[in-house]
């Protein structure tokens, strides 16, 4: 193949790579990598062009910056806020204990389970000892 030609091809499969991205800035007009399948696809073309051994000093830099570009570009990275994350652990914390989840995650003793099952039943004594004051007082009125 002519060295020509290799130049040729290598900076035609490098607009093809930029052409497939689908992020694109509109103040600069630069186009980004937006998935990791546009990145394999990129990668795929990149070493198509490598493998045609350009000659020209240009297209071999254009193409260490493209490899340089789809490497930051598939390092994943956090671009929220790490106060957000702070307020929504706190969030959850608080929300965990309103709600009352808490106990499901204490050891249960025997000694805390009669304790607890005590508590429920004078509660229900105490219920019942109401309704029944509430039905001997409407009994009375009746009377």
């Amino acid at each position: 193949m002519a060295e020509g030609n290799s130049d040729e091809r290598a900076a035609q499969l490098y607009d093809e790579i930029f052409e497939s991205f689908s992020l694109e800035f509109e103040e600069s007009g630069d186009r980004f990598p937006g998935t990791q399948a546009e990145i394999r696809e990129a990668r795929k073309k990149l070493e198509e062009a490598r493998a045609q051994n350009p000659s020209d000093p240009s297209i071999i830099d254009s193409l260490n910056n493209l490899e340089q570009t789809l490497d930051e570009a598939e390092s994943r990275q956090f671009a929220g806020s790490w106060w957000m994350i702070g307020v929504l652990g706190i969030f959850i914390l608080v929300m965990f204990y309103m709600t009352g989840l808490q106990p499901l995650f204490e050891e249960v003793t025997l000694d805390r389970a009669g304790r607890s099952l005590k508590a429920r039943v004078e509660s229900l004594n105490n219920s019942i000892a109401r309704y029944e004051t509430i039905i001997d007082t409407a009994q009375a009125k009746d009377t």
